[in-house]
């Protein structure tokens, strides 16, 4: 018998269970948790950009919510944690708000700004 013949004899049994392990460690690799689509859009109050809001959408089915902090051109793109970019699909209930602290130091001392945010658009 050659050396290749033996290690393939030797082998053969044992390729379907390495083929499994493999395919499960690679299946432990991919995204875990929900399904997400990306959310973007832009926050404007009489036509002006707000910059620096924060937007949530909070699934009306339960769930974890998603948010952003809009930018300089009231621009934002929904993070679901902290990497990954999106939302759960479905309805959601959408707050935008700006009356809070611009830094870590202003929240440890209190500090709050007025909300530019009409309540009529955070109200159900």
């Amino acid at each position: 018998m050659s050396q290749g013949s033996c290690f393939q004899s030797v082998m053969s049994p044992c390729l379907p269970g390495v083929v499994a392990v493999a395919l499960v460690v690679l299946a432990g690799c991919g995204k875990s948790g929900p399904e997400l689509a990306e959310v973007a859009g832009k926050v404007a109050l009489d036509g002006k950009p707000v910059a620096g809001a924060k937007v949530v959408f909070q699934p009306q089915d339960g769930g974890s919510t998603s948010s952003a902090i809009t930018n300089d051109d009231g621009y934002y793109e929904l993070y679901f944690g902290v990497n990954q970019p999106g939302a759960m699909p479905g309805k959601h209930r959408v707050s935008i708000t700006t009356g809070r602290p611009s830094s870590s130091e202003e929240f440890a001392q209190g500090i709050t700004y007025p909300e530019r945010v009409p309540p009529k658009y955070n109200d159900e």
